[in-house]
């Protein structure tokens, strides 16, 4: 495992966490942040030669990990930056906060198994792979 390069991507999360706390998002843009950064991650990690599904599975998971947290911390600004998404949290601010921190765990696990599927996918097309170096350019 490559567990520098987990921590740079999965930093990502972080990024998100306050970006989505301090700043108001529009709701079309968040997502296509989300699937820009995953994407980034496959070409990062098929460039370093990494192993594919391992390597991005866990920096999915780990920026689902920071991000729920984050926003968790910032509950009250991540609301008022929010309101289209402030309509589905409503309750006690601890049951919200388990919430947010569930949902980033729970979506960095399922994208995590969905682009290190194409990671892997990708890294035996192309053969880029830890083990087996590219291919020479004819």
């Amino acid at each position: 495992m490559h567990w520098g390069l987990i921590g740079i991507l999965g930093s990502w999360g972080a990024v998100m966490g306050l970006l989505t706390s301090l700043v108001a998002l529009p709701p079309l843009v968040e997502p296509l942040l989300w699937f820009g950064a995953y994407t980034l991650y496959v070409l990062v990690v098929l460039w370093r030669r990494a192993p594919p599904f391992e390597t991005t599975l866990a920096a999915c998971l780990l920026s689902g990990g920071l991000v729920g947290p984050i926003q968790a911390m910032l509950v009250g600004p991540w609301l008022a930056h929010n309101p289209a998404y402030a309509e589905a949290f409503v309750g006690p601010r601890s049951a919200i906060q388990t919430g947010m921190v569930a949902q980033g765990v729970v979506a960095g696990f399922v994208f995590g198994l969905g682009f290190g599927g194409l990671a892997a996918g990708a890294a035996w097309v192309t053969g880029r792979t830890s083990a087996a170096p590219a291919q020479p350019a004819r």
